[in-house]
């Protein structure tokens, strides 16, 4: 039992090995030809690549119905040669005369070589203003390319807010003014969320990120002070509920999109202390 397993192992890699050289090797299908005029145009498809590729293409004929093949042509034009990008119906002219050569009723077929050059990915500038319903103003700032990095800071409006004292176990603690004090039925809630990250190319245009970072929610009770000798009010004092109020870590994932040359799209998840928020943004890269 054992060698059969040994077997349907050895079985698998070499499928696997099959598939793997069957799909580098299917680069180009769909090659196709027919005369017109002077020129034989020949056309393929250029598939199965990766979105960073270009490719040095090279045409080979044979008069013999492929059992040997001449070249690689010299007088065509279109996608030959150097810097081919991938897709379908690629069009190339040859105009066979200037190379000698003729035919008489032979079944000329033609291969397409494609080789594989891998194109330099530009890394560009990153500049987004970020939000949600939490933190609604934010900025992020990096570099995307092939990997990038960027930084991330989001806070609310009550962010450059200062609690004057705090508020632990339902008693204001060191409160020395000379003034009553009346509970205020509202809070505010100033906020931070402040990340760093790395970026991954994906796709041609699509930039998926990763990063953690730190991030803090306080809650602010008010209080209003009133005058003992007229009841007169005096001032608004901000309170930090110290049992309400977490700061911490914060991991967040998403992805950027680039919607044309200049215009980016991201959005993505953070996990933010005790639940998952959502965070989008639109910028420029440059």
């Amino acid at each position: 039992m054992i060698e059969n397993l040994k077997k349907y192992y050895y079985c698998l890699i070499l499928f696997g090995l099959f598939n793997f050289f069957n799909l580098n090797a299917q680069k180009i299908v769909n090659i196709q030809s027919q005369l017109e005029g002077n020129y034989i145009i020949i056309k393929y498809d250029l598939v199965h690549t990766k979105f960073y590729q270009e490719f040095n293409i090279s045409v080979y004929y044979s008069a013999d119905n492929g059992l040997t093949y001449k070249g690689p042509l010299r007088n065509v034009m279109g996608d030959v040669g150097k810097n081919v990008l991938p897709g379908k119906q690629k069009t190339i002219k040859w105009e066979f005369f200037k190379e000698g050569v003729t035919f008489n009723n032979e079944h000329v077929v033609f291969k397409v070589d494609a080789e594989v050059i891998a194109k330099e990915r530009d890394r560009m500038l990153l500049t987004c203003v970020s939000g949600n319903l939490h933190t609604p103003f934010g900025l992020r700032f990096g570099i995307i390319g092939k990997t990038g990095f960027y930084l991330n800071t989001n806070v609310n409006q009550h962010f450059f807010k200062k609690a004057e004292y705090e508020f632990i176990n339902n008693e204001i603690s060191d409160y020395n003014k000379p003034e009553y004090y009346v509970f205020d039925s509202s809070a505010v809630k100033p906020k931070l969320t402040s990340t760093a990250g790395l970026t991954f190319q994906t796709g041609k245009n699509l930039f998926l990120y990763a990063g953690a970072g730190y991030s803090f929610k306080k809650v602010y009770r008010i209080i209003d002070t009133y005058s003992y000798s007229n009841d007169n009010f005096v001032e608004k004092y901000y309170l930090k509920d110290i049992d309400l109020s977490r700061d911490g870590l914060i991991i967040e994932t998403g992805g950027i999109y680039r919607i044309s040359k200049y215009l980016v799209f991201s959005i993505g998840a953070t996990y933010d202390l005790e639940y998952v928020n959502w965070l989008a943004g639109i910028g420029i890269n440059f």
